[in-house]
């Protein structure tokens, strides 16, 4: 169920990639983020928990929401450190790829030695050392295990996408 203190965010995954996407907008085929500003904007059709696919429209402007966010930079690395809605110091990590012939995105790729939720999210200082190519395994998506749902392997589509909190301040 959605809280108050979240940003609400749909990943959607397309099937074609482009080879040369410009990183500060999502290229045809590279994943994006549809964003909410609150629970009262996400229509019922579109409720569920992170990981669930939605009907297609829930990562549209359908519904007043923000659409095509960028959800990180897949031209060079299957591994993409991207910037945190509302906290623009701190990066997260995604995953963009096929995996057994199906598009795949992960979410909450924690690198090796980082902890969720004390060192993950990390600084986006250090973003181009977490910048890797990979497989959802490799770069731990899920909180390397923790979270399967954060792990989108059912093709393209529009997925309730990994809680991230919003930080105080």
């Amino acid at each position: 169920m959605f809280e108050d203190d979240k940003i609400y965010a749909f990943g959607y995954e397309q099937e074609a990639r482009r080879a040369d996407p410009t990183p500060a907008v999502p290229a045809a085929g590279a994943p994006f983020y549809t964003q909410y500003a609150n629970a009262s904007q996400i229509p019922a059709n579109c409720n569920g928990t992170f990981g669930d696919k939605m009907p297609n429209e829930c990562c549209t402007a359908t519904y007043g929401a923000q659409t095509n966010v960028f959800a990180g930079d897949f031209s060079t690395t299957t591994c993409s450190p991207v910037g945190v809605a509302n906290a623009p110091s701190l990066n997260v990590r995604n995953f963009y790829g096929c995996e057994n012939g199906v598009a795949t995105m992960g979410e909450a790729c924690v690198p090796t030695g980082l902890v969720l939720g004390q060192t993950y999210p990390f600084p986006a200082a250090n973003a181009s050392q977490y910048a890797v190519n990979g497989n959802v395994s490799t770069c731990a998506c899920g909180a390397g295990g923790a979270y399967p749902a954060a792990i989108y392997r059912q093709g393209p589509g529009c997925y309730i996408a990994f809680p991230t909190t919003v930080p105080a301040g």
